[in-house]
């Protein structure tokens, strides 16, 4: 609630007015969310169990969990976020400069570059830069995101809104 007052007539007549608004001015900087340095929220350093130092990327439901809890103020259990996946299907490419070779020997798939396991079993071979299959991995940014100091919350929301692509 913001610019409350009150007000009387001679005719006994009282008006009390308020503006009221809705919780996205915790994120858009009117009320809070307001983000006072430099911060990079894609990845983090640290140091791995070997001492080596490691850069480790940070899902974008994580990303925007923390956003909303640390620089919005919401707490965690009121945080609620749909349709944003932990983990995808990451497409993978054969960058070989000899064929692949998917084998099918009876209902038991191999790969192999060698053209004499193929001999006698069905077979479908794979090319330079030919899509290959997929394997799940963490849904994560590609790109760097961070803040400067007097963005907000909802800037950076919106900046992972333009990644992500059809989401609101």
């Amino acid at each position: 609630m913001t610019s409350p007052s009150i007000s009387n007539n001679i005719s006994g007549g009282v008006t009390l007015s308020t503006q009221i608004r809705d919780k996205a001015c915790l994120l858009n900087g009117e009320c809070g969310g307001v983000i006072s340095s430099s911060v990079r929220f894609d990845s983090y350093d640290t140091i791995d169990e070997n001492g080596q130092w490691v850069t480790i990327k940070v899902p974008i439901v994580q990303i925007i969990r923390e956003l909303v809890n640390h620089y919005g103020g919401e707490q965690l259990s009121k945080i609620i976020i749909s349709d944003v996946d932990l983990r995808i299907k990451k497409v993978m490419k054969w960058n070989g400069d000899i064929p692949l070779y998917l084998i099918n020997d009876n209902g038991t798939y191999t790969m192999s570059i060698d053209y004499n396991d193929t001999i006698g079993k069905s077979y479908t071979q794979y090319e330079y830069g030919e899509d290959v299959g997929y394997i799940f991995t963490d849904f994560v940014c590609q790109d760097e995101l961070t803040a400067n100091p007097g963005d907000n919350v909802g800037t950076i929301l919106d900046k992972i809104k333009s990644i992500l692509g059809n989401y609101e």
